[in-house]
């Protein structure tokens, strides 16, 4: 299994995401999403085999996985989700791209996709 390299991507003062990549820096930006209870390694056996294609980028939405988690008081709605994946992708400059989300990512992809017209979405 091809082993991720992992960055951060700072959104503001008190949110930071994490993301793991696969695949050559120059390939397609393929941006994946998971699922409610679960992290970026929900990607880490399909990513290898979707890195011969693109390139792959796990996200971790807000307080899953090694993202951080927003300040005390403050509740996870679904909206900001969407909107943090939006500043994500923007902060890592990615004109074009591809969503593949699961479960909430799913969701999230679907939302997106009627937002934003520089992503094209897949949904399972």
């Amino acid at each position: 299994m091809t082993l991720p390299t992992e960055q951060r991507i700072t959104l503001s003062h008190h949110l930071t995401l994490t993301a793991q990549s696969w695949g050559a820096s120059d390939a397609p930006p393929l941006l994946t999403l998971h699922g409610w209870l679960d992290n970026a390694g929900s990607y880490a056996f399909l990513a290898p085999l979707l890195a011969e294609r693109w390139r792959v980028i796990a996200l971790e939405l807000p307080g899953h996985g090694h993202s951080s988690h927003l300040p005390a008081g403050i509740n996870y709605h679904y909206v900001d989700y969407v909107s943090a994946v939006l500043a994500a992708a923007d902060a890592l400059q990615l004109e074009r791209y591809t969503l593949l989300g699961h479960s909430l990512g799913a969701g999230i992809a679907s939302w997106w996709r009627r937002r934003n017209r520089k992503a094209s979405s897949s949904c399972i």
